[in-house]
C-alpha cells in the first residue's frame, strides 16, 4: 500500500547547535564484526513495552545530524552493551533524526507486522530489512526530505526475546537512541538491549 506522507512544510531556518560533545543540524519548520558462535534467529511473543505512543505530528520536526555526530552518540549511549569488535556502519553523510510521533505514524502504516514468521525463509532478519526498506522508501516518496531517515539494523540480544536477534533502532529527535521490534511494530527503550551487539548498520 501507499504510504500517506506528512504535510507540505517549507524550512523557516537551520541553525547549528551544540549538544554535548556533538553537534546537530537543526531543521525549524513554518506552520504553513565478531557475532556469537549461534546466530538464533527468534519469533517475538507477546512483552510488555515501555514507550507509549505519542500523537501524530502535524509537520515534520525532527532535526538533522551528521553522521559523525551520530557515530559518536551511538558509541557513547551504547557503551558496554557492544560485542569485542562490532561493526558499526552509517552509510551516508547526514540524517534525519524524526520525533518518535513521526516514527509511529510510519508504522502505523506498515503491513510488516502481519506478515507470518517463517524459519530461515522470512524470520528476525528478514523483518528488520523490509521495515529498513520501508523506511527508505518512506523518505523517497516525500518531498520534504532531504536526508535519510535515521532508522538501521542492529543485532545483539534483548530482554523481550530469546536468543541473539536482528531487530530496527533509530535515533529521535531528542537524541534519544530506540528499538522497533518488525514482527509487531512495538517501540523499545533502549534499556532493553541486554548487549552482545556486533552489528549495527543504517
Amino acid at each position: 500500500p501507499t504510504k500517506r506522507r506528512l504535510r507540505n512544510h517549507h524550512e523557516l531556518c537551520r541553525t547549528i547547535q551544540s549538544w554535548g560533545p556533538f553537534t546537530i543540524l537543526f531543521t525549524l519548520p513554518t506552520r504553513s564484526g565478531e557475532e556469537p558462535p549461534e546466530l538464533r534467529k527468534s519469533r517475538v511473543s507477546t512483552a510488555s513495552h515501555t514507550v507509549a505512543a505519542d500523537s501524530a505530528p502535524a509537520a515534520m520536526s525532527g532535526t538533522v545530524a551528521s553522521s559523525s555526530s551520530l557515530d559518536g552518540l551511538v558509541r557513547q549511549k551504547l557503551a558496554g552493551k557492544f560485542s569485542s569488535h562490532p561493526g558499526i556502519r552509517f552509510g551516508d553523510g547526514s540524517y534525519y533524526l524524526p520525533t518518535l510521533g513521526e516514527v509511529q505514524s510510519i508504522l502505523e502504516e506498515s503491513q510488516l507486522n502481519r506478515r507470518k514468521w517463517l524459519a530461515e525463509r522470512f524470520d528476525c532478519d528478514d523483518f528488520a530489512y523490509v521495515l529498513k526498506g520501508e523506511m527508505s522508501v518512506h523518505a523517497y516518496e516525500s518531498n520534504e526530505f532531504r536526508f535519510p531517515l535515521c532508522v538501521g539494523i542492529v543485532w545483539g540480544n534483548f530482554d523481550w526475546v530469546d536468543g541473539y536477534h536482528a531487530v530496527n533502532w533509530f535515533i529521535d529527535s531528542s537524541g534519544e537512541i530506540r528499538f522497533i521490534e518488525p514482527q509487531d511494530d512495538k517501540i523499545f527503550e533502549l534499556s532493553r538491549c541486554q548487549g552482545q551487539i556486533s552489528l549495527l548498520l543504517v
